[in-house]
């Protein structure tokens, strides 16, 4: 709980007329309670009406100690991280350094008639309140955890604690980050005017990530004088080295100026007691820039030359910061530890032997908890079955792991199934690989779209793959399908150009467009034995795709299905409907199989859908159209 909430129990035990102001430290609020009941004390001057007063005021503060620490212990120590807040808050909290703080305030700001006695006192009274003053300031920052904020009826509590050092500059100090990037030192070299002659210039000049701030600085101050003199001709590769430099210097100037303005915003919002989800929208912003790779190598050496730059490069609010906290110097000499934005954990489990997570908040239909950096909603609601989904995933915490998701999470005495994925879960990541539990049901939206996985296999759990789920994943070679049906297979493993084969269901409800479209290495698909229909796009671009069994059920082919594909023979004998230019580009395609009932408007109609197919052009000799021996119509 915040203080303020402390002095609110306080100014209501003692009947003051308005309660301390929010945020208030309890500390202050002891020292203006004081100073209020002191004018009251001083207006009756009498010493008997003093000591009455002081007397009451003792029985008051003691009820408010025992009323607060008798709550808040119980509260705190339901965690056993958080213990030490709890005990801090409880039983250790001294009552009567508090009374005796409360006295001395009373005292000394009431007690005009009896200046004598209010001397003896001062030097006692001092080293009472020094104590307490410790007390409440280890108080005050274990109340900046998980349960800062949170009273009766309360939901508002941040999950987060907040560094209120600039802890958070250093904080991606402790992952892993490319040994090169950041710290090369170099003296930028005039480059030649002759653009040929640049080439080779550009060839020796160091990856642009590699230079530390002075050095890339500096490179952008000497070509954009070149620019600005004309001595760099536009469109040359010197033109193209100063486009690069200058985008990294003002995106280094850029990744402070964020880093500073979602850390003041969290501090703004942590003030506010705003809702939950709004403050821990922002904390997963400032975690991914902190973890990400352009702002580790940003301060991997002085950031200085970034803020010497003319211009708004770096912001007001952004050197105010450091100004107030220091660190224009080299950030990685620094002996700071990475920061953790939840120090105050409560653990769970999950069906994975040895995997742990925490719970980072906790409502009434469940909790959300983190896992290895994947965060998991558990859904408790009465009447309806417990269950949980991925949801959200920290960067930095998966780059370049094996993945495990679990079959279930153990929270509260219960088990919680996983058995979804939200969409764009690890979208963008730098994941290893990842084992799928076999209780999950539904995969979202480019939940591993442009990761780096090499492999996967879906379990027979699996009814729904929705969207671009592996879309750009140019590494992955093989995939497995643990099932035989499927509801919804819409996944596009679009672009995915290691893939060589896929054996899809056999039974699927519904399947998608752009399927395998840009899947330049596909060389085998076993489509689904029951489909009606092949999607625009399916196989657009497949061009080592020369073989390939089109199920008898199918009847429509959508547009550009087999556009630039690689096919050799097709036998589409069953198909009535053809969308538009299903098979233009088949450069190799040499022989079809088609219904005879296509035969009467073939030239007007159907032939259309075979543009740009050399080896099936159709002739026209001695006044009638010669049909090529690739085109067999059959009943």
């Amino acid at each position: 709980m915040k203080i303020c909430r402390f002095l609110t129990i306080g100014a209501a035990a003692l009947m003051l007329c308005a309660p301390c102001a929010s945020g208030q430290s309890f500390k202050d609020g002891l020292k203006q309670l004081g100073k209020r009941l002191g004018k009251q004390v001083e207006q009756k001057v009498e010493q008997k009406v003093v000591e009455e007063a002081t007397k009451q005021v003792e029985k008051q503060v003691d009820k408010a100690f025992d009323s607060m620490t008798g709550k808040q212990s119980v509260k705190k120590t339901e965690k056993p991280s958080e213990r030490s807040a709890g005990n801090n808050a409880g039983e250790s909290a001294d009552k009567t350094a508090g009374k005796n703080a409360g006295n001395a305030a009373v005292k000394s700001a009431g007690n005009t008639a009896e200046k004598k006695r209010t001397e003896k006192q001062t030097s006692k009274s001092t080293a009472v309140k020094s104590a307490r003053d410790r007390q409440l300031e280890q108080q005050y920052e274990a109340m900046l955890g998980p349960d800062a904020g949170k009273d009766d009826g309360d939901s508002t509590t941040p999950g987060v604690r907040l560094p209120k050092e600039h802890t958070a500059l250093f904080a991606p100090l402790g992952y892993p980050v490319d040994a090169s990037w950041g710290v090369q030192s170099i003296k930028p070299v005039l480059p030649p005017t002759a653009a040929a002659k640049q080439v080779d210039w550009v060839d020796k000049m160091p990856y642009i990530y590699n230079l530390d701030n002075q050095s890339a600085v500096e490179e952008y101050l000497l070509l954009l004088q070149c620019e600005e003199d004309g001595y760099i001709e536009p469109l040359t590769p010197a033109d193209h080295r100063y486009d690069n430099i200058r985008g990294e210097v003002f995106a280094r100037a850029g990744e402070l100026n964020a880093m500073v303005e979602h850390y003041n915003e969290l501090l703004e919002e942590y003030d506010s007691g705003d809702p939950q989800w709004v403050i821990a929208g922002i904390e997963n912003k400032l975690a991914a820039l902190l973890g990400g790779e352009l702002y580790k190598r940003t301060i991997r050496s002085s950031i200085a030359p970034l803020f010497n730059l003319k211009g708004n490069v770096i912001t007001e609010e952004t050197r105010a910061y450091f100004a107030a906290h220091g660190g224009y110097e080299n950030a990685i000499n620094e002996n700071l530890t990475v920061w953790d934005p939840q120090p105050d954990k409560k653990g769970i489990t999950t069906s994975v032997p040895g995997q742990t997570g925490f719970v980072v908040d906790e409502v009434q239909a469940g909790a959300t908890v983190d896992v290895d950096g994947v965060q998991y909603v558990l859904h408790n609601q009465s009447g309806r079955s417990c269950w949980a989904f991925a949801s959200e995933v920290a960067a930095t915490a998966v780059a370049g792991k094996d993945m495990v998701i679990p079959d279930y999470i153990y929270y509260n005495g219960r088990e919680f199934p996983v058995q979804s994925m939200r969409g764009g879960l690890f979208n963008g990541t730098t994941i290893k690989s990842v084992k799928l539990p076999n209780t999950l049901t539904e995969i979202s939206n480019a939940v591993f779209r442009g990761t780096p996985i090499t492999e996967i296999v879906i379990p027979a759990s699996v009814k729904k793959l929705q969207g671009s789920v592996f879309q750009d994943c140019t590494k992955l070679a093989k995939v497995t399908f643990e099932g035989d049906y499927m509801e919804e297979f819409s996944g596009s493993f679009r672009n995915c150009t290691s893939l060589k084969s896929v054996v899809c269901p056999r039974r699927v409800d519904m399947i998608s467009y752009d399927m395998f479209s840009g899947c330049s290495n596909l060389t085998e698909v076993v489509l689904p034995e029951n489909i009606k229909e092949i999607p625009s796009g399916t196989f657009e671009g497949c061009r080592k795709l020369a073989k390939i069994d089109v199920p008898a059920t199918v009847t429509k082919i959508g547009m550009s299905a087999f556009g630039n594909c690689g096919v050799t023979e097709l036998d589409l004998r069953n198909v009535t409907e053809f969308e538009g230019f299903c098979f233009t580009g088949c450069k190799a395609l040499k022989k079809v199989i088609l219904s005879s009932k296509l035969k009467d408007d073939f030239l007007t109609e159907t032939y259309t859908e075979f543009m740009d197919c050399p080896l099936l052009q159709v002739k026209y000799e001695n006044n009638q159209y010669i049909y090529p021996a690739g085109f067999v119509f059959v009943p």
